[in-house]
């Protein structure tokens, strides 16, 4: 698993 994936992730729930 990508870090890069967990990292845009946590930025859409921080967004959301």
């Amino acid at each position: 698993f990508c870090i890069f994936a967990f990292a845009r992730l946590s930025a859409n729930r921080f967004f959301l």
